[in-house]
């Protein structure tokens, strides 16, 4: 593909041999010139989401709850400043597991009428985060910052994030411990990459790209981002590029040059059409339906519209974008002869 492999960056979270920490106080936006630290913020905000259902208005105890992760997290700031420890996610919840075996040693103004209490509420707090902190993903939000592949982005490098079988809560549902997790990922790589539109050079040319957008678009920070694109996006030089199965998925408010491939139903061409800005008569339909592999209607930027076929002359190029299972699996057997100790999970990814 005519890529540097030392500009290619594969970070997949499901592999621990491959993956990141998503620690809040390690990729927290920190910047002393600037007087900016939004390590509190940060990890208050992913602690109080994974624990929702305790800091949440439905409980009476929510502000209790609150509290004890808003003090968790800043001493264990203070700790950094007067024992000169890192502070970490893994901190706060030894932490808490400390408070909840009545070791208060660092805390201080708790009453006596309510010490009790909050013993056991600390308790309760410590136990659902540990349960958390071993889920696939969860593990992330707890691994020690600097464990694993480095956040730092540099330009002129292509970064890949591999999340297969990432599942936010679905709308109008109620969130499961697992969603919850996956919730709070999907918005800290949001968050991720919004900083780092502000932290790269606006002259640097940018490219992002959403696979699977029908799963990333359930989260309404990836909408927001988005929204924020199309007003920034010009200034900071950043392209977008969305990819999913159907054209219902995507906002026609917000695109610029559109490709869309053949449509097994009716509904579906219909909303292709809209998509491409075309007239949903019989003829456009009746095209989208008949489209055959690598053929797609393209409207550019302008409005033009053009059926083309795109052709990937190289078949060793093309046998890697197969992702058949009995196609994965000979390429599998193929790359292990190539470099016996290669990780599967990387070629799954």
């Amino acid at each position: 593909m005519m890529l540097n492999p030392d500009k290619v960056r594969l970070i997949d979270l499901y592999d621990p041999e491959a993956s990141i920490s998503l620690d809040a106080f390690g990729i927290a936006e920190v910047d002393a010139e600037k007087k900016i630290d939004e390590r509190a913020s940060m990890a208050i905000e992913i602690l109080e989401a994974l624990c929702r259902r305790f800091v949440s208005p439905n409980n009476p105890s929510n502000t209790a709850y609150a509290r004890i992760i808003q003090r968790a997290v800043n001493a264990e700031l203070e700790s950094q400043r007067t024992a000169g420890t890192t502070p970490s996610m893994r901190g706060v919840l030894v932490r808490l597991d400390r408070w909840g075996t009545g070791d208060l040693r660092d805390v201080v103004n708790v009453q006596d009428e309510v010490r009790g209490k909050w013993i056991d509420m600390a308790q309760t707090l410590s136990e659902h985060l540990d349960t958390q902190s071993k889920d696939t993903l969860g593990r992330l939000l707890f691994a020690e910052p600097g464990i694993g592949r480095s956040m730092t982005v540099e330009a002129g490098s292509m970064t890949i994030f591999v999340a297969l079988n990432l599942q936010p809560t679905e709308e109008g549902t109620e969130p499961t411990s697992t969603s919850t997790i996956h919730d709070v990922i999907s918005g800290l790589m949001t968050d991720y990459i919004r900083s780092l539109l502000y932290r790269l050079p606006d002259e640097e040319p940018k490219v992002l790209v959403f696979d699977e957008w029908h799963v990333i678009k359930r989260t309404k920070r990836a909408e927001a981002l988005v929204n924020w694109l199309r007003r920034m996006g010009r200034s900071k030089r950043a392209q977008v590029r969305q990819l999913s199965q159907a054209a219902v998925d995507f906002d026609t408010n917000s695109l610029s040059a559109v490709w869309a491939g053949k449509c097994q139903t009716k509904d579906s061409a219909i909303a292709s059409c809209t998509m491409l800005e075309i007239e949903p008569n019989e003829v456009n339909i009746g095209t989208l339906m008949r489209l055959g592999a690598g053929e797609f209607l393209f409207r550019d930027q302008k409005g033009r519209i053009a059926r083309v076929f795109v052709d990937i002359w190289d078949k060793w190029l093309l046998d890697r974008f197969n992702t058949q299972p009995d196609a994965k699996a000979r390429l599998l057997e193929e790359l292990r002869q190539q470099q016996p100790n290669l990780l599967s999970s990387a070629v799954a990814a």
